[in-house]
């Protein structure tokens, strides 16, 4: 099998699977419990927190959450919740993950929040003159992802902070979901960010929302007091302790792994290039782990299935959006085509790929463009 589905979820660390087994054995005690056994959890579950920590900085503070949608969903809401009186406008882009548009969209729809999304240029990411005539004395929030989940299109964290600090009522937070452990990210520029354990080879259901320490907001879960109040419910306690080992492996391997997907980026684009009715949809600064393009003479979810039946798993779009989308909102948004946007394709890399998968995938397509009926293009 050849797996370049990765922005959707990698395979998990065989050293991290090895842990599981004994955590549960050693430290299966509720960490909220009082007793020996659940303090010993509980010490175990802030080690990790502060080793988190270590990596962003001491303005910061950790809440586990079950992965970036969770934790998207706590920064947005309970930000415009708790910051309401000092405005009600919501600031992102066509090009985020569904967890940010449709909490947005929700703000809008049921609370009168005022929610402006910024274009994407051709480079896949925002002009930034978009933002100083959006941003204004109402705006609470800008949300901007920093890599593309669809494109691998990177937005300049420094230049938005640059404009928000104008602000400060602002709060600048950004899902680095698909960047962290991978592309080097500058945290200090942030007032919070969102990630998952499961796009680093870490375990599903965990993840964390990272935000200064001065930041309040209102907890979209009622009940005990875990996460300092923010986040109630009794802890992922597995997987919240291997977080930290998670993202520990990924930087420590940032700049290896980052060279072997770059060969891998690199060689995918040239062969693609090889490939008659193929475009390119990712930009050429974008991230090495993932490429998009467009088949122009055929549908792309015809491709996907074919390409799938031969043992090779890629995507349309973000899985979190794949059954409802029918439209790359990102690549729609790039070049206004929306017969292009229809027919995107997303290839994501691990540092588990090898050169000799890319071409094997090149030749399967090309087999299969030459049997797939042509679409009728206008």
């Amino acid at each position: 099998m050849i797996y370049f589905d990765n922005a959707a979820t990698t395979k998990t660390s065989p050293d991290l699977l090895e842990l599981v087994a004994k955590l549960e054995a050693a430290y299966f005690a509720n960490p909220s419990s009082k007793h020996s056994l659940g303090l010993k959890s509980k010490r175990l579950l802030e080690q990790g927190r502060s080793e988190l920590l270590s990596h962003f900085g001491e303005q910061f503070k950790v809440i586990y959450t079950s992965g970036a949608t969770e934790a998207n969903n706590l920064f947005i809401k309970g930000a415009a919740f708790n910051y309401k009186n000092r405005g009600n406008k919501i600031i992102t882009t066509v090009g985020e993950h569904p967890s940010i548009l449709n909490a947005c969209k929700q703000l809008q729809e049921h609370f009168n929040y005022e929610i402006v999304c910024l274009p994407l240029n051709e480079e896949g990411v925002i002009n930034l003159n978009d933002l100083e005539e959006a941003i204004d004395e109402q705006t609470i929030i800008v949300s901007i992802i920093h890599c593309s989940s669809e494109t691998g299109a990177i937005n300049d964290l420094q230049a938005i902070k640059n404009i928000t600090k104008n602000y400060p009522k602002v709060l600048f937070h950004s899902d680095v979901t698909q960047s962290i452990g991978k592309i080097p990210v500058d945290f200090a520029c942030l007032d919070a960010f969102s990630f998952s354990a499961h796009k680093l080879h870490g375990l599903k259901g965990s993840g964390a929302l990272i935000l200064k320490k001065e930041i309040d907001l209102l907890p979209l879960f009622s009940g005990g007091n875990h996460e300092g109040g923010l986040r109630a419910g009794t802890e992922n306690f597995i997987p919240n302790v291997l977080l930290a080992k998670t993202l520990r492996l990924s930087l420590e391997n940032l700049e290896n792994n980052y060279a072997h997907v770059e060969k891998l980026k690199q060689k995918f684009h040239e062969k693609l290039n090889e490939v008659e009715g193929i475009i390119v949809n990712s930009p050429t600064n974008s991230s090495p782990y993932i490429i998009n393009f467009s088949t122009l003479e055929h549908k792309s979810s015809i491709i996907v299935e074919a390409l799938s039946n031969e043992n090779i798993m890629v995507s349309t779009t973000s899985a979190c959006d794949a059954k409802s989308a029918k439209i790359s909102k990102a690549v729609f948004s790039m070049y206004n085509d929306e017969h292009r946007a229809k027919n995107s394709v997303r290839i994501s890399f691990s540092k588990n790929n090898k050169l000799e998968e890319v071409n094997i995938f090149i030749e399967a397509l090309k087999n299969i463009l030459k049997q797939v009926k042509k679409l009728w293009v206008i």
